[in-house]
């Protein structure tokens, strides 16, 4: 701070973010950055800050832009996922008294429908690991990194951190909640939209809508819902709401997205590959890593790495197998896992958003038929599949998913 000219007596620190350099084994450092704050406003060439490694943060809330006539109606939010729920909690922040639905159920009716399903294999098509309060991200690992630079990245975090986040995801580089926190802070963030005049619906359905005059006549399975404006926020996989749409004229553009496996090991190879004779350290933490290829022309890379989670079953279609990765706030299952991810061109499925949900349920049936039809998941051993052959079972590295209910097959 002196040598931007600033004198330190009148300031304030505090650790801003905290990440681990573990890129050379013998020398492992944690390296933080330090957040300064002065009591009065403080003028400073940036310039000069610049070139000393310095950067001003600037945190913005989100401003909500309010019209000045009355709406006939209460907004209506479609979906409980990250969007929804934050557009949801905005709006009745702001005294609008949303109603909020989805089509799945509350967060103890999924937890139970996804025992059900992982024990019985009985698929709830409406409430599972993708539909219902919290949306898929309520069954994961509950990361919150975006590599993006947005200013309300932190006002997300800190949103997170009030209902009942740890708080350590308020410094760490690469925060995370863990899903059996992750349950606790969603249930928190509807009830406060309810407290503050919202209202949930669950086991709703948007089926069609109409707009009459100024407001909105929304159709859903459990009757028709009048609002002033309705928010979709009905995520990846309501591949019914798009089809709906598309049918109402309404412009879809199709994009670019990914599809791919997930590969386990054991977690403790992780740590000892990335931190050596330090792994374990209670100052490390879990051991992660992101690995990317695009010299092939079409990236190939890891996404959503799992410490010490589990592979959990996410279909929400019947006769479709999807998987994610899921882990709790400790972290400390034997395995870790990771999505290892490949891109998908617009020109590989017909550059159409009929045709980009249809290449996405051919993969998931096959994958549903290549594990014996019954929601068991298609393995291969790393072994087999660099080596071009099949049939080896799984010796050091035990699959996690449904308690290791996988069928060995060529993936």
């Amino acid at each position: 701070m002196k040598r931007v000219g600033l004198e330190p007596s009148q300031l304030h620190f505090r650790l801003y973010k905290k990440s681990t350099d573990a890129r050379k084994k013998k020398d492992i450092r944690v390296v933080c950055s330090v957040l300064v704050t002065a009591d009065e406003e403080i003028f400073v060439d940036e310039s000069r800050l610049a070139e000393n490694s310095v950067r001003v943060c600037r945190d913005e809330i989100p401003e909500i832009s309010i019209g000045n006539e009355e709406m006939l109606a209460p907004p209506l939010v479609v979906g409980m996922g990250p969007c929804g729920m934050f557009a949801a909690l905005l709006l009745a922040q702001n005294g609008y008294k949303p109603i909020l639905i989805d089509r799945g159920g509350d967060v103890d009716g999924r937890v139970e429908q996804v025992e059900r399903f992982y024990n019985e294999r009985i698929l709830n098509t409406s409430t599972n690991i993708q539909f219902g309060a919290g949306g898929a991200g309520t069954f994961s690992d509950g990361k919150l990194v975006t590599r993006i630079g947005d200013a309300n990245c932190n006002f997300v975090l800190k949103t997170f951190h009030s209902f009942g986040a740890p708080d350590d995801i308020l410094t760490k580089a690469k925060p995370h909640i863990g899903t059996d926190i992750l349950r606790v802070v969603v249930k928190n963030i509807l009830c406060e939209i309810e407290r503050l005049g919202g209202r949930l619906i669950y086991n709703c359905r948007l089926e069609s809508f109409e707009q009459k005059g100024r407001t909105v006549s929304a159709k859903t399975s459990v009757g028709d819902i009048e609002c002033g404006a309705c928010i979709l926020a009905v995520g990846h996989s309501a591949r019914d709401t798009y089809e709906m749409l598309l049918n109402k004229g309404f412009e879809i553009t199709p994009k670019p997205f990914s599809v791919g496996v997930r590969i386990e090991h054991l977690r403790s190879r992780i740590d000892e590959a990335l931190y050596g004779n330090m792994a374990g350290h209670e100052k490390l933490g879990k051991g992660e890593y992101h690995l990317s290829d695009t010299s092939s022309g079409r990236g190939v890379y890891t996404f959503c790495m799992c410490p010490g989670g589990e592979v959990v079953a996410a279909a929400s279609e019947e006769g479709g197998v999807v998987v994610n990765g899921m882990s709790r706030h400790a972290r400390d299952g034997v395995n870790a896992n990771s999505a290892v991810a490949v891109s998908v061109c617009r020109e590989d499925y017909g550059n159409t958003p009929q045709g980009a949900i249809e290449y996405q349920r051919a993969l998931e049936r096959a994958a549903y038929c290549a594990g014996g039809s019954d929601y068991t998941a298609p393995a291969q051993t790393m072994g087999d599949f660099m080596a071009g052959k099949q049939g080896s079972e799984p010796s050091r590295v035990q699959p996690s998913y449904r308690g290791g209910r996988v069928k060995l097959c060529d993936l």
